[in-house]
């Protein structure tokens, strides 16, 4: 492995560092500002989140909400949901 190889590396990985800490400030700076004009900040990045998911593990999250909405009417504790 030469310098210049590992010297590419390190540049490379230090940008891309950068980059996820601008994108961090613009994420945090977007919620403040859906917050702002009333949204639910919160509910907005689940709904990023899920549509970030893979289909299988989407899949056993409705099914485990599924079972707990289940267990809860069963306890009489719809107002759980």
């Amino acid at each position: 492995m030469s310098n210049s190889e590992i010297t590419s590396y390190i540049d490379r990985l230090h940008s891309l560092e950068n980059e996820k800490q601008q994108a961090a400030e613009m994420i945090k700076e977007l919620k403040a500002e859906a917050k702002s004009n009333g949204f639910d900040a919160e509910a907005i990045a689940e709904v990023v989140k899920r549509m970030m998911m893979k289909e299988e593990r989407l899949k056993k999250l409705r099914a485990k909400e599924d079972a707990a909405r289940l267990y809860a009417e069963s306890k009489g504790q719809l107002r759980l949901f």
